[in-house]
């Protein structure tokens, strides 16, 4: 899922973890840990500071992407996908 100025990916897979990537060189920039299990959904808010995810571990965390040590937020419930509100 692209952030708002196209300039980074994320991704989500099996492992657990989110990758950052540089859309211009495909280098990756920065892997997210704190997920226990797979992670299968991924977007930025609209301004591209934050980043959700959801994964099969029931959780929800939403990522300051600036500042990507830990996540800001955890919430727990089962997760088909998140998205943005635009």
């Amino acid at each position: 899922f692209p952030s708002h100025d196209k300039q980074i990916i994320a991704t989500g897979g099996n492992d657990s973890k989110i990758k950052l990537w540089n859309v211009n060189t495909g280098e990756l920039i920065t892997t997210l840990k704190g997920h226990t299990e797979a992670v299968w959904s991924v977007a930025f808010s609209p301004d591209g500071e934050n980043l959700a995810s959801g994964s099969w571990d029931n959780t929800i965390k939403m990522w300051d992407v600036n500042t990507v040590s830990q996540p800001l937020r955890r919430y727990r419930a089962s997760i088909f996908s998140v998205r943005t509100a635009h």
